[in-house]
C-alpha cells in the first residue's frame, strides 16, 4: 500500500510530502538537516491535520484567529477591500464604523464579540439616525462574514441580528427644487458651476459621480448622446449609460470648446456645500422649507426623480435611470410629492353623472 506520507531531500534540508483521506496532496518544508527529526515532524504534522478534519480539535486557522488581536483582522480585511478596487472614501468610512464599535464594546478579541453586546450598544445610540445605524451593522457584519469565508472564525455573530428600520426614520428630508428655482440656480452661475448643477439635475448623478468624471465618460455624437457612469466610481458598483438631454448635451458641447485638455476630468472642481448654499441664498431660495425639509446637491437627484414622474416617465424607466434596485426607492424616497400635481390629476377623472342626472344630486 503507497504511504500517505513520506520524507525527501532538497539540498541538505528535508521536505515532507503527505495527503490527508479527501485532501489534496501538500508538500512542506521540515527545516531541518537530520531525517529522523523530519519524519517525526511529519508524524505530528499529519496526525494533527486528521485530528482536525474528523472534529476531535480546533482547526490551526481557527486557533490561530483566536489569539490575534481584532485590529489585525480588521487591517487585513481593509487591505482586501483595496484590492477589490473599493474606493478610498469607502475603506476609510468602513474602518471607522467597524473601529468605533470595537472601542465602544472593548473588543479586542473574537471571544470577546457578541450579538447581545452589539444590540445593546445600538439601543443606548440616541444622537445616531436609524440611516447610520444601520451602516454601522452592515459594516461590522460584513467583516465577520469575511473572517467566517476566510476560515477564522466558525460563524458570523452578527448574522442574526434583526436590521434597523429606517423607513419613516429619516433624519434628513429632502424637496425637489421646482423648476423656476433650478432655472434660476442655472442662470445665476453662468459657465463652470451653473453646468454642474444642470448636469446633476438632469441626469441623477451623485457628487462623488459627477467628480470622478472624465471627458472619455462623455459621448456627446450620434443620435444617442449619453454619460458612461463607471463601476469603479458607482455607488451600487454597476456601470451605467444615462442618456442626456439634448439641451444639456448643447451646453456641455459649448464648455468643451472652452477646455484646453479633454485628457482629464470634466470637472475640475466641484462646488462645495458652503458654495451651493451661497448660490442658494442669491437665488432667493430658502436651504429650508415650512416643513423642515432642506435643499443640498443631493437633493438635485431628487429633483432629476420628480421630474421624471412630473413628465409621466414609466415607473421602470424612471428606477432604471436612477439606478435603484427597487423601485420603491425611486417612488418614495427621491420622489418629492408636495410637487406632483395632485388636485390636476383628480380632475382628470373622467365623469360618471350625466348633466340631466345632475340635479338630483
Amino acid at each position: 500500500m503507497r504511504l500517505c506520507r513520506t520524507v525527501y531531500l532538497r539540498g541538505r534540508i528535508w521536505w515532507g510530502r503527505y495527503r490527508v483521506p479527501g485532501k489534496e496532496l501538500k508538500c512542506l518544508s521540515l527545516e531541518t538537516t537530520d531525517r529522523h527529526v523530519a519524519e517525526v515532524k511529519l508524524i505530528a504534522i499529519y496526525e494533527q491535520e486528521e485530528r482536525e478534519q474528523y472534529g476531535l480539535v480546533v482547526p490551526r486557522s481557527l486557533r490561530e484567529s483566536s489569539i490575534k488581536p481584532l485590529h489585525s483582522h480588521l487591517a487585513e480585511y481593509l487591505a482586501n477591500l483595496r484590492a477589490l478596487g473599493r474606493t478610498a472614501k469607502h475603506v476609510h468610512d468602513t474602518e471607522t464604523r467597524i473601529t468605533r464599535v470595537f472601542v465602544s464594546l472593548g473588543w479586542e478579541y473574537l471571544r470577546d464579540v457578541s450579538a447581545d453586546a452589539f444590540m445593546t450598544w445600538r439601543s443606548r445610540q440616541r444622537k445616531l439616525a436609524a440611516k447610520t445605524l444601520h451602516e454601522y451593522q452592515v459594516a461590522c457584519t460584513a467583516f465577520f462574514s469575511w473572517l467566517e469565508k476566510c476560515g477564522r472564525s466558525l460563524g458570523n455573530p452578527l448574522r442574526f441580528v434583526q436590521r434597523v428600520e429606517t423607513r419613516g426614520r429619516e433624519k434628513i428630508h429632502r424637496r425637489a427644487l421646482l423648476l423656476e428655482e433650478l432655472r434660476r440656480l442655472v442662470s445665476i452661475n453662468r459657465g463652470h458651476r451653473g453646468l454642474v448643477y444642470f448636469f446633476a439635475a438632469y441626469t441623477g448623478l451623485r457628487r462623488s459621480e459627477i467628480a470622478s468624471l472624465r471627458w472619455s465618460d462623455l459621448n456627446l455624437e450620434g443620435k444617442t448622446p449619453f454619460v458612461l457612469v463607471r463601476a469603479s466610481t458607482a455607488k451600487n458598483r454597476k456601470s451605467a449609460a444615462i442618456p442626456l438631454h439634448p439641451e444639456l448635451v448643447a451646453s456641455l458641447r459649448f464648455y468643451q470648446q472652452s477646455q484646453k485638455t479633454l485628457s482629464g476630468p470634466v470637472f475640475p472642481s466641484m462646488p462645495t456645500d458652503k458654495t451651493f448654499n451661497g448660490d442658494l441664498m442669491r437665488c432667493g431660495i430658502e436651504k429650508h422649507d415650512c416643513d423642515g425639509r432642506k435643499i443640498d446637491f443631493h437633493a438635485l437627484r431628487v429633483t432629476f426623480a420628480t421630474l421624471l414622474n412630473l413628465q409621466g416617465v414609466a415607473p421602470r424607466s424612471a428606477m432604471e435611470l436612477m439606478r435603484h434596485s427597487d423601485m420603491r426607492l425611486t417612488h418614495k424616497v427621491y420622489t418629492d410629492v408636495s410637487a406632483l400635481p395632485l388636485v390636476e390629476d383628480v380632475g382628470k377623472l373622467p365623469w360618471v353623472v350625466s348633466a340631466a342626472d345632475k340635479k338630483g344630486l
